[in-house]
């Protein structure tokens, strides 16, 4: 029995047809493997890629902060401030859909809905696939950070000679208002020399608030109450800073004081025909003389007659020195006249003394009682 014979076209066919399932099966599996890498190689993947980068290395590691407004906040801080801002919230990618040039493709990053950041890319390289595609890396070309603009202002109003500090930057003549006030304690002090009257400073297009430093003319830190509100600080010192006193000078204005006094209760020799025994005390043109001569002329009639006074509880505090050529005190004391053996009369002053040097030496120049 004869066996039959395969044709050697079919076999031949097979073999071509193998063959051929082979070669597209190894094309297939290049082009798609060709597909995926250009896939992964498409820019929105990159920028995708870049989310992790925010959350661990917050989002100035993305966006470099390098630009800020003023030189009270620096680089640094304001990064520090960006990625607080952005802590925590979900990062989205959108492609600026006016950016044609696909070399160089622009995304916009958003944080909960608000814009945070603009990204261009660049190619870094590239590499052809399949003769028809090209595969781009992608890198980042530029990235500007988009933040709200600073809201913060302080404004602060000190002594002048005092410093003001921002976030441990001095203030300047750059940052004065030109808003200058003169205390109403040197309300006749000012009719004679020069006063330090209260300066005013602000600054704003602060990122945070601010963290503020008040030093006295000796360098001293002062301390101070703020009102807050609405992104605002506001600092007033009016209070000039309090220093201890030479006991010299202590006794020399207590001196004086008790000499005024005594003027008053006709105790002073010379008293009652003219102001000779307080003259030196003040300037020429003094109210306070011409305060004493009517009551001389007029009502120093009124102590009868007394034992020579005496002095009790004198005290000599609050010493503020507001220049070489002014300065004030507190002067406490009570007087005890005797006006009969069994009749005592005791005043009690309680006043801030200022003294200037004007007419060739210390005068008194205002005199205001301190209510209890």
């Amino acid at each position: 029995m004869k066996k039959k014979k395969v044709p050697v076209f079919l076999i031949g066919y097979l073999c071509f047809l193998a063959a051929c399932v082979a070669f597209w099966v190894l094309v297939i599996n290049y082009v798609q493997k060709c597909l995926v890498r250009y896939e992964a190689a498409q820019p929105e993947y990159f920028v995708e890629g870049l989310t992790e980068q925010i959350i661990n290395g917050g989002i100035s590691s993305v966006f470099g902060v390098i630009n800020v407004p003023t030189r009270f906040e620096s680089a640094e801080e304001v990064a520090a401030y960006y990625d607080k801002s952005v802590q925590g919230k979900d990062i989205v990618w959108l492609q600026d859909k006016g950016s044609y040039d696909v070399s160089s493709p622009v995304y916009r990053a958003y944080a909960d809905g608000e814009q945070v950041g603009v990204l261009t890319l660049r190619e870094a390289s590239s590499e052809p696939l399949m003769f028809i595609l090209t595969m781009c890396q992608w890198a980042v070309g530029s990235a500007e950070p988009v933040l709200a603009p600073p809201s913060e202002s302080v404004t602060v109003m000190v002594p002048e000679g005092y410093g003001v500090l921002v976030n441990g930057q001095e203030l300047g003549a750059g940052e004065l208002t030109g808003n200058a006030v003169i205390p109403e304690c040197f309300q006749y002090v000012k009719d004679y020399m020069a006063v330090p009257r209260l300066m005013e400073y602000h600054v704003e297009n602060l990122f945070e608030k601010p963290e503020i430093e008040i030093r006295d003319a000796s360098g001293v830190s002062v301390e101070y109450e703020e009102d807050y509100e609405a992104g605002h600080t506001r600092i007033a010192v009016d209070q000039f800073a309090v220093s201890e006193m030479d006991a010299k000078l202590a006794a020399w204005v207590l001196e004086n004081a008790e000499r005024y006094t005594n003027f008053f209760s006709g105790d002073l020799p010379g008293c009652r025909t003219s102001v000779k025994p307080i003259a030196d005390l003040f300037p020429k043109d003094s109210y306070y003389l011409k305060l004493a001569d009517n009551y001389r002329k007029e009502d120093m009639w009124t102590y009868s007659a007394h034992s020579e006074p005496t002095f009790e509880n004198e005290q000599v505090s609050q010493y503020i020195r507001y220049s070489d050529e002014l300065f004030s005190c507190e002067i406490y004391f009570d007087k005890r006249i005797a006006l009969s053996a069994r009749t005592v009369r005791t005043d009690t002053t309680h006043m801030r003394y200022f003294y200037g040097y004007v007419e060739g030496g210390w005068k008194i120049l205002d005199m205001q009682t301190i209510l209890e």
